[in-house]
């Protein structure tokens, strides 16, 4: 028999693996196990745009990687692997087997970059879906404000959040996550997220609008918080106006042209508190309205008084001010020089008008001190400067001596009498009153004196005028070593006052011989003419004199002679009587036959 001897070989055997999915990858890892005869393989491409590696066998074994082309994504690729041929030639065969992997496009999802805001009252959320992603929704990862509930418009992804007053000056952080694309697929959901920080802004509020006079200061009183850290003042007419231009509470002064315009507006900038930051300088202004003062003006008085001048009424424009200054009587509108300043008073109207701004007129007063006078009356003696002078009528002109003297005063200085101005009158000497004949009692004398201020000074004295005795004598001529009997003959003519003679004082002649009662008897021993002074003087003190001429001759000698006749016939008789010194001739004769 023949024999055969047959060699069974083994087949080549390999395995790709069950298709699967993969989730748009870089590359995908291709492995199959060989078995049989089989000793390598190669992997190759059937479908895909890809490029694949060279195969690795190791024991039983072979791998490979797949490139992916984007082209490839959202589509499948298939790979063959490919054994040797155990036997070459006979009978057995090389053996293959294919892979189709589905390449899944996965979720993308894209946020901004982190970034910074101001201090927002709420914080828009925006991302974007790519990929396979169909939806998202936004989740707050750090941060406890409200976040509103996600908007899908496409492939934008919106959402709101209203952030909590503490996280100002920290950070929040957001994620945006996408949907499972392919379900229980080898995609997931996508998710990025976004740290947003919020910076504190600036903050300034200049204050509320303002009215002010044109007079005065504008007080600025502006509030800064939140991240500023300096301010700036400007508008009006420049910063060389303001008081502190960086300080928020400061003072602006107004300039002519600010008050002509009416009114300004002043602005406070804060400075950049993060400089490249989101914030920004703020500002805030407040307008200021520019009241015009009223118009005031003050009348009725004259540039000067004299200090006893009477006081006198004032006139304000607008009607409704105050009247102020020296002189000035509280409350009222009456200015009296008697309670002014010696010298300048600076009167004031003040007046404020319904804005509240206040204006004033002045006027300045001149009140001139009056002269401190005094004046005296000549009384015959001397001049009386008591409060209440006296003298006596008939004396003549009783000069009247001022203090200043009049000489030295200003018109109308002079000397006058309401009750006997027609006795008032002026001479070289000076101003007098004349008593000659002036009924006795008491008037009043006034001297006005004017200085070289024009203040005028007014003194009036009550003076007395007493009547003067009219001095009388009553004698007859007599012979020596014969009494003389003189007689008071006096009167007090115009005597109103009670006035009466209490002294009387004889002057003889004789050796300085007087006597001092009313009547008296005197017998003079040597012959002569005698003038005989009687003085007499009042309880008032008025006094006159009366001089008499007084013949006092000797007795006579006496003698005469006759001449003898006859019986029945007349004698002659001859007086041949002489008196020595011729003093007077005898008479009148008398003969006793």
């Amino acid at each position: 028999p023949n024999s055969v001897t047959a060699t069974v070989n083994p087949v080549a055997a390999v395995s790709a693996g069950a298709d699967f999915s993969v989730c748009e990858p870089v590359t995908i890892p291709l492995s199959a196990n060989l078995g049989g005869s089989a000793t390598s393989a190669t992997w190759t491409i059937v479908t895909g745009n890809g490029t694949l590696s060279s195969t690795t066998v190791v024991g039983t074994n072979a791998t490979a990687t797949y490139t992916v082309d984007p082209s490839d994504i959202g589509g499948t690729v298939t790979f063959r692997v490919t054994t040797d041929d155990p036997d070459v030639a006979w009978p057995c065969s090389l053996v293959m087997d294919e892979v189709t992997v589905t390449v899944n496009r996965s979720a993308v999802v894209t946020v901004p970059a982190d970034y910074s805001v101001c201090e927002p009252t709420s914080i828009n959320l925006t991302g974007f879906l790519g990929g396979s992603a169909t939806s998202g929704a936004w989740s707050i990862v750090s941060g406890i404000g409200t976040l509103s509930i996600s908007s899908v418009t496409g492939p934008d992804v919106t959402a709101t959040y209203i952030p909590d007053p503490s996280e100002v000056g920290g950070t929040v952080t957001f994620r945006l996550t996408s949907n499972d694309p392919d379900g229980s697929g080898p995609c997931v959901s996508a998710f990025d997220e976004v740290t947003i920080t919020i910076n504190e802004s600036a903050k300034v509020d200049a204050g509320v609008d303002l009215e002010v006079c044109e007079d005065q200061v504008v007080s600025l009183n502006a509030a800064v918080f939140g991240s500023a850290t300096s301010i700036t003042w400007s508008g009006g007419s420049g910063a060389a106006q303001f008081g502190d231009v960086n300080n928020p509470v400061t003072t602006y002064t107004l300039t002519p042209a600010d008050i002509l315009a009416g009114s300004i507006t002043l602005v406070i900038t804060t400075n950049d508190p993060d400089g490249a930051g989101p914030c920004t300088s703020v500002s805030d202004q407040v307008n200021v309205v520019v009241n015009p003062l009223p118009a005031v003006f003050l009348s009725g008085l004259a540039a000067s008084y004299a200090e006893n001048d009477p006081p006198v009424n004032m006139d304000g424009f607008p009607a409704g001010g105050t009247f102020t200054g020296p002189g000035v009587l509280a409350g009222t509108n009456v200015f009296d020089p008697g309670t002014a300043n010696i010298g300048p008073n600076i009167i004031r109207y003040t007046y404020t008008d319904l804005k509240g701004c206040t204006n004033f007129a002045e006027r300045t007063v001149v009140v001139n001190e009056l002269t401190s006078t005094d004046f005296g009356v000549f009384n015959g003696t001397s001049y009386d400067f008591s409060p209440e002078p006296e003298l006596c009528a008939n004396i003549g002109r009783a000069y009247l001596r001022g203090i200043p003297d009049h000489s030295t005063g200003l018109t109308p200085t002079s000397f006058t009498s309401p009750d006997i101005p027609a006795r008032i009158g002026l001479d070289a000497s000076g101003y007098y009153l004349d008593t000659d004949g002036l009924t006795s009692g008491q008037y009043y004398i006034q001297y006005t004196y004017t200085n070289s201020f024009g203040a005028t000074s007014v003194l009036i004295k009550r003076v007395t005028v007493y009547a003067s005795p009219v001095a009388a004598i009553a004698a007859d001529n007599a012979c020596q070593e014969e009494p003389v009997q003189f007689t008071d003959l006096s009167t007090i003519p115009n005597n109103t006052l009670g006035g009466v003679i209490t002294g009387w004082v004889w002057d003889f002649d004789d050796q300085d011989l007087q006597n001092s009662t009313q009547n008296p008897t005197y017998t003079y021993a040597n012959p002569d003419v005698y003038d005989v002074q009687l003085t007499v003087t009042t309880n008032q003190g008025c006094t006159d004199t009366a001089v008499k001429q007084l013949v006092i001759g000797p007795p006579p000698v006496v003698d005469f002679t006759w001449s003898g006749i006859c019986s029945s016939q007349g004698t002659q008789f001859t007086n041949l009587s002489t008196i020595s010194g011729g003093f007077s001739p005898i008479k009148p004769f008398q003969w006793i036959l």
